[in-house]
């Protein structure tokens, strides 16, 4: 899941953006549902409240879909809505012969 979707916060972590979805498996959902409810703060205001209720977000989402690709597998991200909330993080792992 990429950042902003995972946490609420811009990439940079210097605003609280109430106008991204609450996605399944996001930091804290409930704490956020209550943020974007509170609608008489100035945005100033809310960011700081959520970055105190929200302490301890990581700094990369853990990842939810793992899957093993072998020599010719390939995967494909299919629909607007998983190239918009998620991201491909790829790493290669030598199991038999290596060059």
């Amino acid at each position: 899941m990429k950042f902003k979707y995972y946490s609420g916060f811009s990439k940079d972590r210097k605003k609280y953006r109430t106008d991204l979805p609450i996605l399944s498996g996001c930091f804290k959902p409930e704490v956020r549902r209550e943020l974007n409810l509170m609608r008489g703060l100035t945005e100033k205001a809310l960011t700081k409240k959520a970055k105190e209720l929200l302490k301890g977000v990581p700094s990369s989402p853990p990842a939810i879909l793992k899957m093993k690709l072998r020599h010719g597998d390939f995967m494909s991200m299919h629909g607007a809505d998983m190239q918009l909330y998620y991201e491909v993080c790829s790493s290669v792992i030598c199991y038999n012969k290596c060059p």
